[in-house]
């Protein structure tokens, strides 16, 4: 109660308090004298305000204490002994009614050790967590493996689960005595388990040492993601700990951020680990196709002369979402990410979409409209997202702002231009960071990616699905066999239901026409 007091806590407070602790009843209440109810959060918080005096005491002699609870390290004079510490600080926790357990004191003075949060020390040697961090890290890669969950929600336990119970080594690593330019290469094996069972999940085992580094430990803007291993990040954790240990504030935060800043460049490596690193759910299918885009794979997987089943087109590897006969598709992706933007954009800017149902559709005879309108310095502003290839990017951008300059005002069309590997039209980037600075490159890196992901899994169901009933039924026709047949006046094979090109956007999309390109051959039961 007198430390409440003293620490100016509300005098009605402490009577409450004091009632509290009083009027419980008890079945041993006569023999009791002193405490609090078993669990009771207030235990824990009434003991550090009564040892709050114990430790501003301790370090008014000079000491420098750590405190967690009930265990206390001191650090002090060599030429002090320590009876004479454990003395005076019996002497400080006497008037609080608190005992000193000297039975479970030790000190390093003398050749001693000490063993503190699970880490021994002593005066004279090194001390090192490696050995038994890597037992532990190996036994939880081996419950992961078996876990019967998605790759993806693998990959997340062992960034924010796994990889915490043991790269946290470097910051705690004692070494008053001797260098320590060889432990970085103790956890050497911790970070090569890690490295190989991610690239096993991810199915990228053909990656080498610095390759695997790079994309798992760079920064998302630079196609990494991001996993802190302590060998690595070795140097980093002991300068932090050494910033501790001379007063400072932790700055390890600052630290990481400088070292994803220095990690070399890779211009045009799609940012997925924004979306891999968020805890959307990703099926196995939409996490390796985001896995084939950053290491750019995904034609090396197609035979050059295979061509679609439907339209006769050359296969490539984002056929099934190109295709125009599963074209429909192409506005799932587009409608995501449109969405998640509108949802993002400032409240403040009277954010709503170009649509009949908010009466701000362009009087035109077209269908084709921009996305968003929102407000920017008492002006009206529009927004479209379109997907393109990297040749036709350019193009993209200036056709947006000549299709709708001329009812806008070209100064106020920003073209949103995303490449289908989860990146942003660098010209897109800087009008939105002129205009909509919360729009950032990150936002739009994880939703593009997530989009693409979740598109390219519908696409490839649904073109499978149309592919499937065509062959069941028969009437798989490229448009050249048509023709053929139309020529010698027979029945031309009518498409099943489904097999009609829905009338999506183009999002900047070169699409291919069947035509000479065909098959020229009709598949029938």
């Amino acid at each position: 109660m007198h430390a409440l007091q003293l620490q100016g806590v509300n005098s009605l407070f402490v009577e409450y308090y004091r009632a509290y602790l009083n009027t419980r009843s008890c079945k041993y209440a006569d023999t009791l004298t002193t405490g609090v109810q078993a669990g009771n959060s207030v235990s824990s918080l009434a003991f550090s305000i009564c040892l709050n005096y114990v430790i501003t005491a301790m370090e008014a002699k000079g000491y420098q204490l750590t405190v967690f609870a009930d265990d206390i390290q001191i650090s002090h004079d060599p030429n002090v002994d320590k009876d004479v510490v454990l003395m005076e600080l019996s002497e400080l926790l006497q008037p609080l009614g608190l005992e000193l357990a000297l039975e479970k004191c030790s000190s390093t003075q003398n050749g001693g050790e000490i063993t503190f949060l699970g880490q021994t020390f002593s005066q004279t040697s090194t001390s090192s967590l490696a050995e038994r961090l890597t037992d532990k890290i190996d036994k939880c890669l081996k419950v992961l493996e078996a876990s019967p969950i998605t790759n993806h929600q693998k990959f997340l336990l062992l960034r924010s689960v796994v990889l915490p119970k043991v790269n946290y080594a470097p910051l705690v690593d004692f070494a008053p005595k001797t260098p320590l330019d060889s432990f970085d290469n103790q956890y050497g094996p911790i970070d090569q388990m890690v490295f190989k069972y991610a690239s096993d999940l991810f199915a990228v085992k053909d990656l080498s040492e610095t390759e695997q580094a790079d994309f798992f430990t760079n920064s998302a803007s630079k196609g990494g993601l991001e996993m802190v291993v302590p060998s690595l990040y070795y140097d980093f954790m002991q300068a932090q700990q050494k910033a501790v240990l001379a007063g400072g504030v932790g700055i390890f935060k600052a630290l990481r951020a400088e070292y994803l800043k220095t990690l070399q460049d890779h211009p045009g490596v799609p940012a997925i680990g924004y979306a891999i690193n968020n805890f959307t759910y990703l099926t196995d299918n939409e996490l390796f196709d985001l896995i084939k885009h950053r290491f750019q794979v995904l034609n090396k997987e197609l035979d050059s002369d295979s061509k679609c089943l439907l339209c006769g087109n050359r296969m490539t590897a984002q056929h099934e979402i190109k295709c125009n006969r599963n074209a429909g598709i192409r506005t799932v992706r587009h409608d995501y990410v449109m969405k998640k933007v509108l949802a993002k954009i400032d409240h403040h800017r009277h954010p709503r979409p170009v649509d009949k149902a908010h009466g701000n559709l362009p009087s035109s005879d077209k269908l084709e409209k921009p996305d968003i309108e929102f407000q920017y310095q008492n002006a009206t502003y529009v927004l479209d997202v379109t997907f393109a290839v990297e040749a036709n990017i350019c193009n993209a951008f200036k056709g947006k702002i000549l299709k709708y300059g001329g009812t806008y005002g070209d100064n106020r069309v920003i073209p949103l231009v995303l490449r289908y590997n989860g990146t942003v039209y660098e010209k897109s980037m800087n009008m939105l960071t002129t205009f909509l600075p919360e729009i950032t490159d990150s936002f739009l890196s994880k939703h593009c990616c997530l989009a693409v992901a979740r598109a390219n899994e519908e696409a490839k169901l649904h073109y499978t699905s149309l592919i499937t009933n065509a062959l069941h039924e028969g009437t798989i026709a490229t448009k050249q066999g048509q023709r053929d047949r139309q020529a010698t006046g027979r029945r031309a094979l009518r498409a099943p239901p489904g097999l009609e090109g829905v009338g999506a956007r183009q999002e900047g999309e070169a699409q291919g026409n069947a035509g000479s390109d065909g098959l020229g051959v009709t598949v029938e039961n």
